[in-house]
């Protein structure tokens, strides 16, 4: 019965002690990992990759957590976008019709009202 309650005693211990600093390294490396997937540029700017059916790729680029953000088309142009209001999901605006509207890893981007590209999300 000693022998049970210390080895018990033993094994709480090393519960309790909780992840060694190996594991720690490993969490490290795994968020760098997984940042480096969906394009964190610097600490501050983070992109997603959009891609339609036809492999045309647009990159979502924000610094403010997609309170405004910017668009790079498959072209090289580029359009400033600001978050509006959506029913669900994100939707930013542009001038000129240019809006992005995403829910989960899906989206509708409209360059103007006759270019219009379902997407989704590159990981």
């Amino acid at each position: 019965m000693k022998k049970l309650l210390f080895i018990s005693s033993l094994l709480a211990l090393g519960f309790m002690s909780g992840c060694s600093q190996a594991d720690q390294n490993k969490t490290t490396k795994t968020d760098a990992a997984v940042a480096s997937q969906i394009g964190v540029i610097d600490s501050n700017a983070t992109s997603v990759k959009y891609e339609t059916e036809d492999k045309k790729e647009f990159i979502l680029t924000t610094k403010d957590n997609f309170a405004s953000a910017t668009l790079l088309d498959a072209e090289g142009n580029s359009y400033a976008l600001k978050e509006s209001p959506a029913g669900s999901g994100m939707l930013l605006k542009g001038e000129n019709g240019v809006s992005v509207h995403t829910k989960g890893d899906e989206g509708i981007i409209e360059l103007s009202k006759e270019r219009s590209f379902n997407v989704k999300e590159v990981k």
